[in-house]
């Protein structure tokens, strides 16, 4: 929901939720490139109307997602969530 000019997601009794914020905030300590991308990316995207999550399009979790994705093959991120 919006709250005057902010947008809030707000998570309640999962911990799903906490467990990928702490997973795209060891991304973004890796290498801090990833995260620059990230917020140029979102901004241009916000302009272009492509990121809205409550429309049905982009979120901003999914493109965090498809960056480390790409970054994974690239190279430049590791794949933390390998055993």
């Amino acid at each position: 929901f919006t709250y005057e000019k902010y947008a809030i997601d707000l998570t309640c009794n999962n911990m799903m939720g906490i467990h990928n914020s702490w997973l795209l905030l060891a991304y973004w300590t890796c290498d801090q490139r990833a995260h620059i991308l990230i917020k140029c990316l979102k901004y241009h995207l916000k302009q272009q109307g492509v990121i809205d999550g409550a429309s049905w399009y982009l979120t901003s979790y999914a493109l965090c997602l498809m960056v480390i994705a790409f970054l994974q093959e690239k190279k430049v991120l590791p794949n933390l969530q390998e055993g």
